[in-house]
């Protein structure tokens, strides 16, 4: 599964995503997680053994020139509290895609818990 973590520049989401790849990786063995910007995820052409793939960028990086591309790889779209007025507009651009687009709570995203991510 491939989640792309947007938040304003890319900073807080990666925090986000650091702290649940080591959450994951630490706590549940089954599962093999790691985290990419969405921008070298897009350009990484080979196949991920990864369970879960974390990525991360600004809210900017979901447009209409990139939909296809993160609609066909992204899995889901979270967006940061600070950028949920952006939601609308990512739902926009990802309507023929299977991508779930959805805003991360804030008490959540604030307290930046893997365990409860």
């Amino acid at each position: 599964m491939n989640i792309l973590f947007c938040c304003a520049g890319g900073g807080s989401s990666s925090l986000f995503c650091a702290r649940m790849v080591q959450g994951i990786n630490t706590i549940e063995p089954s599962l093999t997680a790691r985290m990419d910007d969405i921008r070298s995820f897009l350009q990484d052409e080979r196949v991920s053994s990864t369970d879960l793939v974390f990525t991360y960028g600004s809210v900017d990086a979901v447009r209409p020139d990139t939909a296809y591309d993160i609609g066909t790889h992204i899995d889901a779209v979270l967006v940061a509290p600070q950028v949920r007025f952006r939601t609308p507009y990512l739902k926009r651009y990802l309507p023929n895609y299977p991508t779930i687009v959805q805003d991360i709570p804030m008490r959540l995203f604030g307290m930046m818990d893997p365990v409860q991510g």
